[in-house]
């Protein structure tokens, strides 16, 4: 019987995360909390204007810590419309540790009523040539009536030996 010798790594163990729009998202600016109506299961432009947001998700490690391959695999972020006209969505996602890193911006439309409408972004769109979306960053443009109802998160992390 052969035994290998070293010590082998561990499968990354997937995660998902689903958070609400007023916890992970703020107002790009003083000037759009004005407008940005925070709740405990959305953040919603109320205003009559277009408001900024900016949401940071945790990451997965820096520098010595950064393992090939893991990291954020995707993010989606959840829109809804409580206003009376149909609007359009935009977010874009970049790697919030590196002002170098890709990034790649999307817009939705977002019916009159609705509350589930997404963007989805992929790890591939922000770090094509590495793999590795270690901190996830968003910045939206939420038309008024327009909110951020949830932000699914699927990222990969070390196993524990």
């Amino acid at each position: 019987m052969a035994f290998a010798t070293g010590q082998a790594q561990a499968a990354p163990l997937t995660h998902t995360e689903n958070h609400t729009g007023s916890s992970v998202c703020d107002p790009a600016l003083p000037i759009y909390a004005l407008s940005l109506r925070e709740r405990p299961a959305a953040i919603d432009n109320a205003g009559p204007f277009p408001a900024f947001v900016t949401c940071a998700l945790h990451g997965q490690g820096t520098g010595a810590n950064v393992i090939t391959g893991h990291g954020a695999k995707s993010v989606a972020v959840y829109f809804t419309n409580g206003g009376g006209t149909d609007r359009t969505a935009s977010c874009t996602a970049s790697e919030a540790l590196s002002p170098t890193g890709g990034k790649t911006t999307r817009s939705i439309p977002v019916p009159a009523g609705s509350t589930q409408q997404s963007i989805r972004f992929s790890d591939l769109d922000v770090s094509p040539s590495n793999n590795a979306w270690r901190t996830p960053a968003l910045s939206c443009s939420l038309p008024p009536g327009v909110g951020i109802s949830t932000i699914w998160y699927v990222f990969d992390e070390e196993a524990p030996n």
